[in-house]
């Protein structure tokens, strides 16, 4: 059982992993993620929603003086990939949270972890690690259907759902002095787009860990990414340039195939930003993509090239990887503000 009164406890942990510039959203300037915290409380509020769902407790001294904390973990999609839904925390609920605390003194915590009453724990990130209970580690994300259950497609080529793997990227990259100064000068409190359900634009949008998928059209390869419910045209008519085309925050992008390599050039990109930290580009970036297909057909590494002189002094590059996962499908991601 929990006890009613619990002192936030401070823990140092392991020094974290460096911080990366491309960054999927922007938790690392929100959240101290060398200290975790632990307080208790009553559940109060519960938002189930994209881009991260969020969730309000409210402890007390034993008396009359009462403090709320806003919690939040991550996205609802991926929260279901573990079969955490919206009815995992009620209004009500008796828990103990653990996370990374506020980096603004804000009563705000990026929660990992969530103990019951009735003992049981809830892990709220994709490593699924528990803190306080003897729980397997080795769990995957549910995916419907089973190997059993179901015949695999006998699928070819590019057209299909992909999921992310771990992939390596430039952790230093060569930002130019005005760049840096105007990332430094960037409120991630007031400053980021995501706040108000803004979707991400070139080269950001591709910095994700959801699943994307490769659809044929007319002259056309569409690119559907999960998060954001993000679409990219990929024009492939030999005769279609970018001369003038409108501007967009995805960008024109025309492509071409070298072999088992899909080869994407993009340019009339209309977003401010290189990353989710305010990191600006100019409406002259240029980004190159290579999306290379393995011999077997199941994997498929991916090469990113983006050139500004006004954010890089030289250009900046990005590596990561997909595997096809047969049975996962592109869900619904429909971005929510509280209201």
């Amino acid at each position: 059982m929990l006890t009613r009164k619990i002192p936030i406890i401070l823990l140092f942990l392991t020094p974290s992993l460096p911080s990366t510039v491309f960054a999927h959203h922007s938790t690392r300037v929100f959240y101290n993620y060398d200290q975790v915290i632990e307080i208790e409380g009553t559940v109060t509020w519960v938002f189930w929603k994209n881009p991260h769902i969020r969730f309000n407790v409210t402890r007390t001294d034993g008396g009359n003086n009462k403090e709320t904390w806003e919690l939040e973990a991550g996205s609802m999609n991926t929260l279901d990939r573990f079969g955490i839904d919206e009815n995992t925390i009620q209004i009500g609920d008796v828990i103990r949270v653990a996370g990374r605390p506020s980096s603004h003194g804000l009563n705000t915590i990026y929660v990992s972890n969530v103990l019951f009453e009735n003992g049981n724990e809830v892990s709220l990130q994709g490593s699924q690690t528990f803190r306080w209970t003897n729980k397997d580690t080795s769990l995957s994300p549910k995916i419907s259907g089973s190997e059993e259950e179901m015949v695999l497609p006998d699928v070819k080529g590019i057209f299909r759902v992909w999921i992310r793997g771990r992939g390596g990227r430039q952790e230093s990259l060569p930002f130019t002095a005005t760049a840096s100064e105007k990332r430094e000068a960037w409120n991630p409190l007031t400053d980021d787009p995501a706040l108000r359900c803004i979707p991400p634009g070139m080269p950001s949008a591709m910095n994700n860990p959801y699943p994307i998928a490769f659809a044929p059209e007319d002259n056309a390869i569409i690119l559907h990414l999960e998060e954001w419910d993000g679409l990219r045209t990929i024009h492939m008519d030999s005769g279609a340039i970018a001369d003038n085309q409108s501007s967009t925050r995805m960008g024109y992008s025309v492509g071409h195939w070298e072999k088992n390599t899909l080869i994407v050039s993009t340019t009339n990109i209309n977003y401010p930003y290189f990353d989710s930290i305010g990191t600006p580009q100019s409406k002259t970036v240029e980004i190159s993509e290579h999306f290379t297909l393995s011999e077997d057909d199941r994997r498929l590494d991916y090469h990113m090239i983006i050139t500004d002189p006004e954010t890089f002094t030289a250009p900046a590059e990005f590596t990561q990887y997909y595997v096809w996962e047969p049975r996962e499908e592109i869900k619904s991601y429909e971005c929510t503000l509280a209201e």
